[in-house]
């Protein structure tokens, strides 16, 4: 899944439309100058100014692009981020941590280490990661969303919940996702977007 655009939904409003005939308002990732600009503005502000967060961002902005030296740590992650991206643009996907080759298997197990530890990460880390085509930090939370893309096209398609006893493969599958969703433990406002899907009020109990 290539992830040029990111999920910002609105709690308000009619179900937006787009790709998947309900894809939510999007926002775009960064580009490189976009990214550069932001942080050279942060560099403007006073160091008693800014946040813990920007202190740390800010080493690895220099790091990336400028010759002032940083710790080996900083250097070692600067230097698989461009592997990675390199690899990502040469072949069109993510390596794999199962692979035979040395080189794509330690790239896999790097992204592996990223996500495990994506909420230690600052600002500049993951706005860098999220900026690669085909990778998600949060893989679970993208799999989710496009459940909800698919529950919402299908019950425009059928006017009608899907059954998790369907014959069908693809609507028993939506069916026992919607009934899962009713044992997990969800936001307000992903039980909220889940009875739009369904064509239910706000106040409605998804799936019931």
């Amino acid at each position: 899944m290539f992830a040029d655009w990111k999920l910002s939904t609105s709690p308000g409003g009619k179900w937006p439309k787009g790709s998947h005939g309900h894809a939510a308002h999007r926002v775009p990732v960064q580009s490189r100058e976009q990214r550069a600009a932001r942080w050279a503005a942060v560099e403007e502000i006073g160091p008693n100014r800014r946040t813990l967060d920007q202190e740390r961002s800010l080493v690895f902005h220099r790091a990336e692009t400028t010759d002032i030296p940083a710790g080996a740590r900083v250097t070692a992650w600067i230097r698989n981020c461009a592997a990675l991206e390199e690899w990502i643009h040469a072949l069109r996907g993510l390596p794999s941590p199962l692979a035979s080759d040395p080189a794509e298997r330690h790239l896999g197990h790097w992204i592996r280490r990223q996500r495990r530890d994506a909420p230690a990460l600052c600002s500049y880390q993951r706005e860098r990661l999220e900026a690669l085509p085909a990778l998600e930090l949060e893989p679970r939370t993208a799999q989710w969303e496009q459940s909800l893309y698919d529950l919402a096209d299908f019950v425009e398609l059928r006017d009608r919940s899907p059954s998790h006893h369907a014959p069908d493969v693809d609507e028993r599958r939506l069916g026992l996702w919607v009934r899962r969703q009713r044992r997990n433990t969800l936001t307000p406002f992903q039980r909220h977007l889940i009875a739009r899907a369904l064509g239910l009020d706000s106040h409605t109990r998804a799936g019931s």
